[in-house]
């Protein structure tokens, strides 16, 4: 359940995390100490696939309590900026929704565009709720693009912002990193 890794990674993010990643140092120089003393004396060899399979399980143990308590820390942080958003005193327009033809004539034009760029593209659209109401792929279309459009139109209205604004608090070490997952 955590992702890949493409990177080094720095233990200490949350303090179970830390104690897990200690926990495993200390299983990595037992095994060590089991391979010298294997030099000496006949030492099982269970005992050294036992040792060596409970510091991985330690390291995956100390990846999931990281991963998990980032995705907390990103799921507060993104309720705050929502809660924020919705309580600023500003003055708000009824929500409305939007009728057949608005939803056709706002497909329509964001086609044309598209075939304009020579670009097919997949384009969703949901109402204030989050909400899909249209999704309509191109021929050519990246596949990918059918799973991540639906997501990024739902992202602006639950952000109550354009997704491009939010660059600069998705990258890493930022705020909101890890938002897409």
């Amino acid at each position: 359940r955590v992702p890949t890794l493409r990177s080094f990674i720095l233990p200490g993010r949350i303090e179970a995390a830390s104690r897990l990643h200690f926990a495993r140092t200390l299983a990595r120089r037992a095994e060590r100490r089991l391979v010298e003393l294997s030099t000496e004396i006949s030492v099982r060899h269970v005992l050294m696939r036992y040792i060596n399979r409970l510091s991985d399980c330690l390291y995956a143990l100390a990846r999931a309590e990281d991963h998990d308590a980032h995705q907390n820390d990103i799921i507060q942080k993104v309720a705050e900026r929502y809660l924020a958003a919705v309580q600023a005193p500003a003055i708000k327009e009824p929500t409305m929704s939007l009728s057949f033809q608005e939803l056709h004539q706002l497909t329509r034009a964001a086609v044309t565009r598209a075939e304009e760029l020579q670009v097919p593209v997949v384009i969703s659209i949901v109402d204030a709720n989050g909400t899909q109401t249209v999704v309509w792929r191109m021929p050519d279309a990246l596949l990918v693009s059918s799973e991540l459009a639906p997501k990024k139109a739902w992202t602006a209205v639950a952000m109550k912002t354009a997704t491009h604004e939010l660059t600069s608090a998705v990258q890493p070490g930022a705020a909101l990193y890890g938002l897409e997952s």
